[in-house]
């Protein structure tokens, strides 16, 4: 670092980001190409394989249910590996972290493409799994150097730019990526961080803030929690197609992943010297409460689109008869990204939160009256609109409250709001699964796809109404203390 030169103004707000120096316009533009890449590549491949579950389960010739393990083993090793992604982006260069992670990515994905199979598959999705964190981290840093001045910008333009990886991965035409034991999707998962690596090389980034911060006990509490967050998304994501009392396993593996993870949890809880996670922080009323606003909007849009899957019946299993829908759907997040930029002042965010439960809300209703194309539509870029302003509100939200109280609540922070996201799309997914299977089955007490879109949306009003208080809250408080 001792051919640079930096100013104070330019010294990054957090442990582990980039040094912001003044940049030309094409190396700022070559910046936004890169964060813009990372961002959506961060899950990609994950995208494209939960969207066509069955159609990847063909591909492999096995069930349904055996190829939900690669959603589960993704989500699950995503969340556990950002603890130690944290600290290992604050003690080493970002983009040294980021490559080496790439690289593991690459080989697991040639060999998924050399020995095609179920087993492969998953060691691929499990190391994308281990670098979305930090290529989404990487997203923010890079649009770092092209907002230097407006940061929060960077970060809600980052994270709105990862929701556009859902709808764009349905949009791959199915029979290519699943032809020849799925080679087309194995063939993304070499081309996408082999891309990546390039990027990095080309354009790499200033040097980042860094000090040693990694202990013992970090692997310790990682090694418990990593495997109990994949059991829990083995068991949410399994749960409704095996039966939650009609396979005692899924019972022994949740009993497991809990002592596990209370098991770190105490260890985290006792440390002085630098902890993964500062459990007293994370269970302050003002991080707690965000954090399940934020679980219950991601677990309603997750809900929904399984639901809306089912009030659309066979054609919904085919995604190349829906490209259009995908596309107003990747219309609303960008609008919703623009909405968020544009209106990013501290007093306007709880706002902007409430706005986006509202959307929600009003896509459940219009997917529960859904008749014809138009509907459609209109319930999609709701509910676009909706994903992209919440969870870049949300995090902007987080990272506003640590600038207040100290950095050292960073890597708690980041894993709480990564949690909400994985786990609440787990949890909704499982919800609305287990109403369309017991729909299926013709269960007594069955609720209607209709009905249970309505109920969708009456809870996403009820999280929009608890959103808007805390906001009065907060002016009222404001004001007070002003007057």
């Amino acid at each position: 670092m001792s051919a640079w030169r930096f100013t104070a103004d330019e010294r990054p707000a957090f442990l582990g980001a980039p040094y912001t120096p003044p940049i030309g316009a094409g190396r700022r533009a070559a910046f936004a190409l890169c964060g813009g890449v990372f961002a959506i590549a961060s899950i990609f491949v994950a995208a494209v394989v939960t969207q066509n579950l069955p159609q990847v389960a063909g591909g492999f010739g096995i069930t349904t249910a055996r190829v939900t393990w690669l959603s589960a083993v993704f989500l699950g090793t995503g969340a556990g590996a950002n603890l130690l992604a944290i600290k290992l982006r604050q003690q080493f260069p970002v983009g040294h972290v980021f490559a080496a992670l790439l690289w593991i990515e690459v080989a697991a994905g040639t060999l998924a493409l050399a020995r095609p199979g179920f087993a492969t598959a998953l060691v691929a999705l499990a190391s994308h799994g281990l670098a979305m964190a930090t290529g989404i981290a990487t997203a923010v840093f890079y649009l770092l150097e092209v907002w230097p001045r407006t940061r929060l910008i960077a970060v809600a333009t980052a994270i709105g730019a990862v929701q556009l990886a859902l709808p764009l991965g349905r949009l791959v035409q199915v029979e290519w990526l699943t032809a020849d034991g799925n080679r087309g999707l194995n063939l993304i998962g070499i081309a996408l961080p082999a891309i990546q690596i390039v990027l990095l090389g080309l354009c790499p980034l200033p040097p980042t803030l860094r000090r040693p911060v990694l202990r013992p006990l970090d692997l310790v509490s990682t090694a418990l929690l990593g495997p109990a967050l994949v059991m829990v998304a083995g068991v949410l994501a399994l749960g409704p197609l095996l039966g939650w009392t009609q396979t005692p396993w899924l019972g022994t593996m949740l009993a497991l992943a809990v002592a596990m993870a209370a098991t770190a949890v105490m260890i985290e809880a006792g440390r002085r010297d630098a902890p993964v996670l500062y459990m007293g922080w994370a269970l302050r009323p003002y991080v707690l409460w965000p954090f399940l606003i934020a679980l219950a909007d991601r677990s309603l849009v997750a809900a929904h689109a399984v639901g809306l899957a089912s009030l659309l019946g066979p054609s919904a299993l085919d995604n190349d008869r829906l490209h259009a829908v995908f596309a107003v759907n990747a219309a609303g997040m960008a609008i919703g990204i623009l909405i968020v930029v544009r209106h990013l002042k501290d007093a306007a965010l709880p706002w902007l939160a409430v706005a986006a439960l509202a959307a929600t809300a009003l896509a459940a209703l219009a997917a529960g009256a859904l008749h014809g194309t138009a509907m459609l539509l209109v319930s999609q870029a709701l509910v676009g609109l909706g994903t992209t302003m919440f969870s870049s509100t949300a995090l902007v939200y987080a990272i506003r409250r640590l600038r207040r109280h100290g950095s050292e609540y960073f890597a708690t922070q980041i894993t709480m709001f990564a949690s909400s996201q994985t786990f609440g799309l787990l949890l909704g997914t499982a919800w609305s699964m287990q109403v369309v299977v017991a729909a299926a089955r013709g269960d007594r007490g069955a609720i209607p796809g209709g009905a249970a879109q309505t109920l969708y949306a009456a809870i996403a009003c009820a999280a929009a109404v608890l959103a808007a208080m805390i906001a009065v809250a907060r002016l009222v408080r404001t004001k007070g203390q002003a007057s």
